[in-house]
């Protein structure tokens, strides 16, 4: 069973020959936390290289937005500074056709209490009922909070809600498993063909084709699925 992450994050990732620790002389130097409400913090390295700053609480999540800006002011503007959440998935399964993505993270924004651009929403697709399903992304805390309950109004239907088990680490250059792009250190750079079916000149977004696991086909077996998906054996491993 998942759990929702017990802290909020602020991340700081500079280019190569970036000081952290200047950065965060400077930044303990013109920031108080103590003004924005903060009161302890916890520092520790990212995967990516980067500085990660913990606050304990997810009610904090609006301080550890101003904490963001103001970094955003003081350090170059070069230096990424990101609010990154863990994310959980959820399939939605059982309204009709009326029913679009646009109204599915609003109700999800309402009733989860999360952000409407932290929230993406699959291919809406048909079941054998004649109704319909959908796979939906977003913060772990709104994705357990809306699993919990079990069941959600959309429309004129009660919907089913499930909580996905946690997709393993992916690097999204070459699309392996266990890894980050930061850390890739494979020849392969998948990162501009489409998540959906691994041909280039279209986003995922505008994919018609079917689906394809490029991981799947790589090792020969087979791939006429969502690549990461319950069906992929590569994931697995």
């Amino acid at each position: 069973r998942r759990r929702p992450p017990k802290t909020v994050a602020v991340v700081i990732k500079g280019e190569e020959g970036f000081s952290y620790a200047d950065a965060l002389k400077q930044a303990r130097t013109e920031i108080s936390l103590k003004e924005i409400g903060i009161g302890t913090t916890k520092i520790r390295k990212a995967m990516n290289g980067g500085i990660i700053i913990e606050i304990p609480g997810v009610e904090n999540k609006d301080k550890a937005n101003i904490l963001a800006q103001k970094l955003k002011q003081i350090l170059p503007k070069e230096t990424k500074i990101t609010r990154p959440s863990i994310k959980g998935e959820l399939r939605v399964i059982g309204f009709d056709e009326s029913v679009k993505a646009e109204e599915i993270k609003e109700i999800i924004t309402e009733i989860g209490e999360c952000e409407y651009n932290e929230i993406s929403v699959s291919d809406i697709r048909p079941m054998r009922s004649g109704l319909f399903m959908t796979w939906v992304r977003c913060p772990l805390v709104a994705a357990v909070k809306l699993a919990n309950n079990g069941k959600l109004k959309i429309g004129w239907s009660i919907v089913r809600v499930e909580l996905l088990e946690a997709r393993p680490k992916q690097c999204y250059k070459c699309w392996e498993f266990g890894h980050t792009r930061g850390v890739c250190k494979s020849e392969i750079d998948r990162s501009s063909l489409c998540f959906k079916c691994g041909r280039a000149d279209h986003s995922y977004r505008e994919c018609k084709n079917e689906l394809y696991c490029a991981l799947c086909a790589q090792e020969g077996i087979e791939a006429n699925h969502r690549i990461g998906s319950l069906r992929c054996k590569v994931r697995k491993k």
